[in-house]
């Protein structure tokens, strides 16, 4: 009786799955209707190709170049470079953290030309900010093609493997204004202009 039972109840799940193959579930967090109205107000406008370069440390003329795909289907593709028109000395130490504690390498130094040279890929969407927030362009950035583990810095506009998010405006339709992680606004200009460096 006790197998009946069990086999009766594999039938009766196995008829449910069935039954719900194809069914398109509702999104766990709709977009508000705030939201809807910014896609509409700005995702045209803002699908396309942006360029960024600026300069980081004026002492050892370290510039950073990023450029960005959004495509209108929210596919992301970028690249980021930080570094200078020549090689020069660069130190730093990596540090793990594992179960006995943080164990440090003994500090490396190295002559680099760039200190990051990643090509990206992902996504991006825009959310309306709560009450009297800013609207952010979000960007779901899950590949660095290059495998550089570097890429993250405070610097640049997107991290590999992260999602950010940024407040952004846009202005006359050739530049983008967005901030990167530590609140700067970088001046995003419409096309892929090659780097200086």
């Amino acid at each position: 009786m006790k197998s009946k039972n069990i086999i009766i109840m594999t039938l009766l799940a196995l008829t449910l799955l069935s039954a719900c193959k194809g069914l398109n579930p509702r999104p766990a967090y709709p977009p508000t209707p705030e939201t809807l109205a910014l896609r509409e107000k700005y995702w045209d406008k803002i699908v396309g190709e942006w360029s960024h370069e600026s300069l980081v440390d004026s002492t050892k003329d370290t510039k950073i170049y990023e450029h960005y795909h959004l495509y209108a289907s929210g596919k992301m593709t970028g690249e980021v470079r930080m570094g200078t028109n020549d090689s020069i000395s660069f130190s730093w130490q990596e540090c793990v953290t594992g179960k006995d504690g943080t164990v440090c390498k003994p500090k490396q130094t190295g002559m680099f030309r760039y200190i990051i040279n990643d090509t990206i890929s992902g996504r991006w969407g825009l959310k309306a900010g709560e009450e009297g927030d800013n609207d952010h362009l979000i960007i779901y950035a899950d590949e660095n093609t290059s495998g550089n583990d570097h890429h993250n810095n405070p610097d640049a506009f997107t991290k590999s493997q992260y999602v950010t998010i940024h407040n952004f405006s846009f202005c006359n339709g050739e530049q983008l204004f967005i901030t990167n992680y530590v609140h700067q606004e970088a001046s995003f200009r419409r096309g892929h202009v090659a780097p200086t460096f």
